[in-house]
């Protein structure tokens, strides 16, 4: 499974107190800290080598990944493009083999590398906490149904058919998108958890917020407490912006209410072209 490039860039969104880099979801989806993806589906050796990405595929289970997530009281997960692209590299890999590795085999590169050598290749450049080493990245895979993929990495047993799934999961300094339920108006938020965003010039924990319209006018007439979800208003619009604060650092997000949604089973948002390169 994969993920895609966050990019931060100047809106020229002006709010009451000045201007801000704003995380646009618009122009390029963005990563939840910690675990973010996008599934990348290819068929497996062991069945005809499809090696084309299948995105139907790839959104059942980045669908049930969600379902499963949000059962278990934790923040869905987001697409992004760097990501994917690490994940199809990978893939690419694995189904040019012979017989499809097993275990930690599956997640050893072509130079035999791991994922946290392989994300700082040039064609991927993941943003790092300060230092190389200090990168929040990890990776998981199996070959199976998509619900027998998920129940492996619920620790089942898996069986040998299906499609290859790899996901790439990352976080990277000052990036906390937000995602809207496709069945409410449930705005699910992010906060950093990653245990390298020590440095002082970079948002830490998240301890409050404020939620602007799309023309910046303040949903909220002050700081509430961070909250993994808020209800939005029933005529806020087609976009919102989530502004972050630790305290010290802020950090804000764009959100589109209808590209910008938990992707779920039988709720998947519209292809996005590629939009932005690193």
């Amino acid at each position: 499974m994969v993920n895609t490039d966050a990019i931060h860039y100047d809106s020229g969104l002006r709010l009451p107190w000045g201007e801000y880099h704003v995380e646009n979801n618009s122009r390029c989806p963005v990563c939840i800290p910690i675990l973010i993806v996008f599934a990348f589906a290819a068929s497996p050796a062991l069945m005809q080598r499809n090696r084309q990405p299948d995105r139907e595929a790839a959104l059942e289970m980045l669908g049930l990944l969600n379902e499963w997530r949000l059962e278990e009281g934790l923040l869905p997960l987001k697409v992004n493009e760097t990501l994917e692209a690490m994940a199809l590299y990978q893939a690419e890999y694995v189904i040019s083999l012979r017989e499809t590795p097993n275990g930690a085999a599956m997640h050893t590169g072509r130079n035999g590398e791991g994922i946290l050598e392989r994300a700082l290749f040039d064609q991927f450049d993941w943003p790092y906490y300060g230092r190389p080493e200090r990168i929040t990245i990890g990776e998981i895979a199996a070959v199976n149904s998509a619900e027998e993929a998920l129940a492996f990495w619920h620790s089942s047993p898996p069986h040998p058919f299906g499609h290859l799934y790899v996901a790439v999961l990352g976080a990277q300094p000052d990036v906390l998108p937000a995602l809207v339920h496709p069945e409410s108006n449930m705005l699910y938020l992010s906060n950093e958890y990653s245990q390298y965003a020590t440095w002082q010039n970079w948002i830490q924990e998240v301890t409050e917020i404020r939620l602007f319209d799309g023309q910046g006018r303040p949903i909220q007439d002050e700081w509430i407490p961070w909250t993994n979800r808020v209800e939005l208003p029933d005529n806020v619009g087609d976009q919102v912006f989530v502004l972050y604060t630790g305290g010290r650092v802020e950090v804000m997000s764009a959100v589109d209410l209808k590209r910008d949604i938990i992707v779920l089973p039988g709720h998947y948002p519209p292809p996005t072209p590629n939009c932005c390169s690193r």
